[in-house]
Formats: structure tokens, sequence, C-alpha cells
């Protein structure tokens, strides 16, 4: 292993902006919304061929009875993730989809 290599590495920027709504104590639903800019990854000023990166994300949590026992007051959730990762194969970008 070389450790005295020097060299630049550009990293891409990431924004993302979100919501959430509660409906009393019962609902909640979130959702998210994330590109990073892997396009503009470089090392060494050369680039890696890669795309930018997109995710939408939502989910969602129901609370039977907030004020009931032990199993009303369970936190029940639901998340569903698509994300348009940075890596291209065969012409074609990965993708990647969640269930949670």
């Amino acid at each position: 292993i070389n450790t005295q290599s020097k060299g630049t590495i550009a990293l891409p920027i990431k924004y993302g902006v979100g919501f959430g709504f509660q409906k009393g104590e019962r609902w909640l639903v979130l959702a998210d919304y994330i590109v990073q800019q892997w396009g503009d990854y470089r090392e060494n000023n050369i680039s890696k061929g890669f795309n930018n990166s997109h995710t939408v994300a939502l989910g969602t949590q129901y609370i039977p009875n907030p004020e009931g026992g032990y199993l009303k007051r369970i936190n029940y959730r639901l998340g569903l993730r698509y994300t348009q990762t940075m890596l291209v194969l065969n012409s074609n970008q990965v993708a990647e989809q969640v269930l949670t």
C-alpha cells in the first residue's frame, strides 16, 4: 500500500427537502426528496461517469389509541423509498426500491 500518494477528490453536494403532517395523536405522514450530484464527482480532475442520484421516501405512522392499553398504543409504521442510484450498468441507471 502506497500511503504517500497525493491527489484530489471532489465530493458531490447533497440537497434534500422534507415535510410532515400530523393529524391528532394517531396519524403521522412524512415525505422526503433528496438529490446528490454524483455527476460532479471527480478523482484527480477525472470524472468517474456517475449520474446524479435521486431519492423519494414516504412514511406513515398510526397509533390505534394513544390513551389505551399497551396493544392499542403500539406504533404501526410503513415506509416506501425509491432511489435512482449514481451507478450505471449496461447504459441503465441502477434503481433501488425499499418497503419497510
